[in-house]
């Protein structure tokens, strides 16, 4: 193969994502921070997506960050390999370090389910039906997008709570969440109000009306700087991680994982669902840290890959 995959080492930072999503915009908005080079591949929006589950073995959200054949699935743990790359400025700052994570955790189960259901309500008329279908298989649930639509205001008066609390903290902390920098906190709640704004412009004044702190923070977010990314193709990406030999396994720490050990034939899946979830990934368990665990298998199209989930989001079961 010829181009940007040739010039692609097995350290560089390959983000799959597409535009529109908030919890991809997360990720890219860490990486902008980060001021690291980084290649971007955009992955499709519903179903099939061939490239992306041949790397993850069927994990279909995004984002994911892809170093070699290492693959990183969800946000939380694509912001925190962004934090630990050589030179990186995407740090967990001081004043946020033991409570940014669990802020984050809160963006993705509360705040986010809150304003998926605002903005796809507010767009009722305009949801494509192969969206909605996709959606309530991914998620579970009734899609019901015109039900979300009747109910915006109640939607909103709690979507309104997470707000006031992101105008106190940074009544209390200055320009950015995470304190004398944009930090953890900044990149993991940007995604929500972000979404909003783009998806529902004429919406987000009145939501927003009453969090002065929270409009200046999001367009100053929004206007900092950062390296634009190269775009990649899928098919490199995957032809990237089949030439790619692993990266170094990060160090084991005992973690607790249910008399998991390495080398056991395991499902990884999302909590919510179950293990025969249609998104579960099967592997040999390669092991586990206090905030993740990983998987190796291999692939026909990606070769051997090693596989990243977040113990805040993934279970585990031994087959």
């Amino acid at each position: 193969m010829v181009g940007v995959h040739k010039m692609v080492s097995s350290h560089s930072l390959i983000l799959h994502h597409y535009l529109t999503s908030p919890c991809a915009r997360i990720a890219s908005t860490a990486l902008r921070l980060s001021r690291l080079d980084w290649l971007s591949v955009e992955t499709q929006i519903v179903l099939p997506k061939p490239a992306l589950t041949a790397l993850t073995g069927g994990y279909r959200a995004v984002p994911v960050l892809q170093v070699g054949a290492d693959i990183f699935c969800n946000s939380e743990l694509v912001l925190r390999r962004i934090a630990v790359e050589p030179a990186s400025s995407f740090t967990v700052q001081p004043e946020e370090d033991g409570l940014c994570w669990a802020f984050h955790h809160w963006v993705m189960t509360h705040w986010f389910p809150l304003t998926l259901k605002m903005v796809v309500g507010a767009n009722a008329e305009r949801v494509p039906e192969s969206y909605r279908l996709d959606r309530e298989a991914f998620f579970g649930f009734a899609f019901d997008v015109q039900s979300w639509r009747a109910n915006f205001d109640q939607l909103a008066f709690q979507w309104r709570v997470g707000a006031q609390w992101i105008e106190d903290r940074l009544q209390q902390a200055g320009a950015w969440l995470s304190g004398s920098r944009p930090g953890v906190m900044d990149a993991s709640a940007f995604g929500m109000p972000w979404w909003i704004l783009d998806a529902t412009p004429t919406l987000y004044g009145p939501l927003t009306a009453d969090f002065p702190k929270l409009r200046a923070w999001l367009s100053a977010m929004g206007a900092l700087d950062g390296k634009a990314p190269i775009s990649l193709s899928a098919a490199d990406a995957v032809a990237i991680a089949q030439e790619a030999s692993l990266n170094a396994t990060p160090p084991e720490t005992g973690a607790e994982m249910a008399g998991i050990v390495a080398g056991d034939e395991i499902i990884a899946y999302r909590a919510e669902t179950s293990s025969d979830a249609p998104d579960r990934v099967l592997g040999r368990f390669g092991g586990a840290s206090p905030n993740c665990f990983w998987l190796e298998r291999r692939d026909p199209k990606a070769g051997r890959v090693r596989v990243y989930f977040p113990r805040s989001a993934h279970l585990v079961k031994r087959l």
